[in-house]
């Protein structure tokens, strides 16, 4: 009868592990199965955990086993960055170890009882790790924001020293060995936080770029509107000059007030007929106009093109390569703009004038940028990071003091939303 309820009880223990894994999964990423058959696999893995293995005089166990097939579950099944899915493996696989030591723990300061009583304990403390997991709802930005990767490689150190040190096994006393395993579920669980703190401080970074854009837009926006106004209100003093000067055959004048009519902005401000598009064109276009820089624009998109699912991505692409253009070129120079969209795809390439001292590969994550030396190129990798996030292809060269800087983004359809969300 107690083997009958140990075995039970072991079962039970099982699941609340697999279940504890399967939370904290589904909370930080989507899955590409099944959520059936993503818990078969890691209740499959957890039992394999249980089972130790005797040739000769050595036990060897089927630690080593669960984790790599938890490693491949994470990289095959979850859908994510590759940084994304590293840091949180190496904190899955800490919280386990902290587990399975608190575990040992308790078996040595229950020695002599029955085991019954050991997996009772340790189902308490399975529990008491998926209701932690649940707390963390509280505390998670919703958004849909990475961190850098810098910062992942700072914040995963905690969890891996910890995988170490446990792995070890350098503790021998079950009073010490608890207390340790507690401080580090503390210190992890602290590090969980800050990276939660962090993605909700880059969410909120991301929005006040996003509110200067519109910002920028909505100004714009009035401005034209003003000049509308005026024009409209202009027009039939200008119809009636016009017809004027040609009563008079004076075509030299008809010229000159046709001239000053297309010079309105009102006039050159629509490029595409995609409210985005046009926004970023324009207020790049005046910033050009104000630095004495010319462009040469070849706009081949639909007008009726919907990008309302990637609307802020395309606009940060766009707006950090014209600043990026920009921000090299000297004055009187010139920069080349082409958008156009082909079998699906969305096309930017711009050229401008380069003079960098340093031989670069832009097209490594980190790069050097212009504006302060040692500093990283901030605006290429958020291109990188968001051309990436819909599979889509970017190269930067620099070739005979000319850099060119060529994108290519799917455009989605409503079925590609959901894949690329976590992406």
């Amino acid at each position: 009868m107690s083997n009958s309820i140990n075995m039970i009880l072991a079962i039970v223990v099982i699941i609340i592990q697999a279940l504890t894994v399967y939370i904290y999964l589904g909370y930080f990423f989507k899955f590409k199965i099944t959520s059936i058959k993503l818990g078969s696999i890691l209740f499959g893995a957890i039992l394999i955990s249980k089972v130790s293995l005797n040739i000769g005089t050595k036990t060897y166990g089927g630690r080593g086993i669960t984790f790599t097939i938890l490693f491949l579950i994470m990289w095959w099944c979850l859908r994510g960055s590759v940084y994304k899915k590293i840091f949180h493996y190496s904190f899955l696989s800490s919280f386990l170890l902290i587990q399975e030591n608190i575990g040992q723990a308790l078996y040595m300061v229950v020695s002599g009882n029955a085991s019954l009583f050991f997996l009772g304990m340790y189902a308490i403390i399975l529990i008491f790790f998926i209701m932690l997991i649940q707390c963390l709802r509280n505390f998670k930005f919703e958004n849909k924001v990475d961190v850098s990767i810098k910062e992942y490689l700072l914040l995963m150190q905690a969890p891996i020293l910890s995988s170490i040190f446990l792995v070890l096994n350098l503790i021998h006393n079950s009073g010490i060995l608890l207390v340790i395993c507690l401080l580090l579920l503390w210190f992890n669980v602290s590090i969980l936080y800050l990276y939660n703190y962090l993605t909700a401080k880059n969410y909120q970074v991301q929005m006040l770029q996003l509110e200067k854009l519109q910002l920028e837009f909505f100004r714009d926006f009035l401005q034209q509107e003003e000049e509308i106004r005026t024009l409209r209100h202009d027009l039939k003093n200008i119809l009636a000059s016009i017809a004027y000067y040609a009563e008079r055959k004076d075509h030299r004048k008809i010229q000159e007030l046709v001239a000053d009519i297309s010079k309105s902005t009102v006039l050159k401000n629509k490029h595409t007929g995609i409210l985005a598009l046009d926004a970023i064109i324009s207020q790049k276009i005046k910033v050009m106009t104000l630095k004495n820089i010319d462009y040469k624009l070849k706009l081949q998109v639909p007008s009726d093109l919907d990008l309302s699912k990637q609307e802020i991505d395309i606009c940060a692409i766009l707006g950090n390569i014209l600043d990026n253009a920009i921000e090299a070129t000297p004055s009187e120079k010139s920069i080349k703009i082409m958008l156009a969209f082909k079998e699906g795809k969305l096309i930017f390439k711009v050229k401008n004038p380069y003079s960098g001292i340093r031989q670069q590969n832009h097209n490594k994550l980190r790069v050097g940028s212009s504006k302060r030396y040692g500093r990283q190129g901030i605006g290429l990798r958020s291109i990188k990071r968001r051309v990436a996030k819909y599979n889509g292809y970017y190269d930067f060269k620099a070739v005979n003091g000319e850099f060119t800087a060529f994108v290519v983004l799917p455009v989605l359809n409503k079925g590609k939303q959901e894949m690329c969300d976590e992406r």
